[in-house]
């Protein structure tokens, strides 16, 4: 059979055998998906360097450092690099989209650099100081290596330059929280219990369907609720969910090899042989 000649434009599904790329079994039958928990952290300040300590995370994690936290904890964040996933968080922690593109180069480089010479190898993540970038400042990245990216949040994902693994938010009373220490505790004042509530009901959620809980933290600031953190983390483990690093997620998404393939037919561009398209 051939698709023949249409003005019209249709989207084809060719259902190939045996599943499909996302498929959750309904939770009326018991079914609860292992949830993965992607802890991040943004290393900057001198301070942090106590608060790793006081956290003492056995759980794999992605830890975001400037250029000058690597500069001058090189051993920390080797250390840090053995069993998790660095990125880079910048040199010196600027607005990148208010610097000069030269600036913007240097900053990145610098930090690349020095995190490099740290961890011995390649770093291919990033997150932008204040959640602020640019299509300059991705497109600049990817020149630099860089494939990666953290500096989004789950609403408004941007993956024309690198492949965006957004920080989690939680809609809470018609008002969206980013799934972060700074805004929970500091920007909205929440208590412990009311923190760990929110977390607790957003894992519920994502147990429907998998879907991964990334968690953007700071050190200085997670270290004064340490209490809540660890309750957090037993809890997650209690529920069989799953805590990665960034590095191990992409490695397990890439792995899967979908089953069901959803594939655009445009019937204005001439006939169209079905066997063809699916080979």
């Amino acid at each position: 059979m051939v698709l023949t000649r249409n003005p019209v434009l249709y989207l084809l599904f060719f259902l190939v055998n045996a599943g499909a790329v996302f498929h959750a079994p309904p939770t009326s039958m018991g079914w609860c998906a292992s949830v993965p928990v992607l802890l991040s952290f943004d290393v900057e300040m001198n301070e942090d360097v106590e608060a790793l300590r006081k956290l003492d995370l056995k759980e794999p994690a992605t830890y975001f450092v400037t250029g000058q936290f690597a500069e001058k904890n090189q051993k920390l964040v080797a250390e840090l690099a053995r069993k998790n996933t660095v990125g880079s968080h910048s040199y010196a922690h600027p607005h990148l989209t208010e610097i000069s593109e030269e600036e913007m180069h240097k900053d990145l480089l610098l930090a690349q650099l020095l995190i490099e010479r740290s961890i011995g190898r390649p770093v291919t993540w990033f997150r932008a100081p204040f959640m602020e970038y640019s299509e300059q400042v991705l497109a600049r990245l990817y020149d630099l290596g860089f494939r990666y990216d953290s500096s989004d949040q789950e609403q408004w994902l941007n993956q024309d330059k690198l492949f965006e693994l957004a920080i989690a938010n939680i809609d809470h009373e018609t008002k969206e929280l980013l799934v972060s220490d700074f805004d929970l505790f500091i920007k909205y004042k929440m208590t412990g219990e009311q923190v760990f509530s929110l977390l607790q009901s957003e894992f519920r959620k994502r147990s429907r369907t998998g879907r991964p809980m990334v968690i953007l933290l700071h050190p200085r600031i997670i270290a004064n609720h340490l209490e809540t953190f660890n309750k957090f983390l037993s809890y997650v483990h209690e529920q069989n969910g799953t805590f990665l690093t960034f590095d191990t997620y992409i490695e397990r998404t890439e792995k899967k090899t979908p089953k069901r393939l959803g594939i655009w037919v445009d019937l204005s561009l001439g006939p169209h042989d079905p066997q063809k398209i699916t080979q």
